[in-house]
């Protein structure tokens, strides 16, 4: 298969897998979940994947999880802004938490996201370790990190 076809390949698995996951997640955590979370947990999952892949050892795994956590909450915010109150779906609403912004963000679930991404990162070197068939010298090389999505 050809580097371009892979990429695009692993990028719709990755989303697939990270829709699939986050709606668990809330389904678990609040007993629903609404399609848009599968499109909002997907994005998030292949965003925080290429954020490691590219920053590799650069970044200690705490600083991935700050910048994971920045991810998902914007991703968050974005999607409630064009969901919740362009569209009027009441997806969520986190007007009732603290230090929370129109309702879409709050600092209780960004700290959340926060932890959150620490098995996130470990679920995907899972799966480039596993699904992609990518070993820890392949992993750790300069050259996969400036290749790869």
């Amino acid at each position: 298969m050809s580097r371009g076809l892979k990429t695009i390949s692993q990028g719709i698995s990755l989303f697939t897998i990270g829709g699939i996951g986050y709606v668990i997640i809330e389904n678990i955590w609040r007993g629903y979940s609404h399609i848009t979370m599968f499109f909002a947990g997907g994005l998030s999952f292949l965003c925080i994947e290429i954020m490691d892949v590219r920053l590799g050892k650069s970044v200690n795994t705490f600083g991935k999880c700050i910048l994971g956590s920045t991810i998902i909450t914007t991703i968050e915010f974005v999607f409630g802004c064009i969901f919740n109150l362009y569209y009027k779906m009441d997806v969520w609403d986190y007007s009732h938490l603290p230090f929370n912004l129109f309702g879409q963000i709050s600092l209780v679930f960004s700290s959340l996201w926060c932890l959150l991404t620490y098995p996130v990162l470990q679920i995907g070197k899972s799966i480039r370790r596993g699904l992609f068939k990518e070993g820890k010298k392949r992993l750790a090389s300069p050259e996969y990190h400036t290749l790869q999505m």
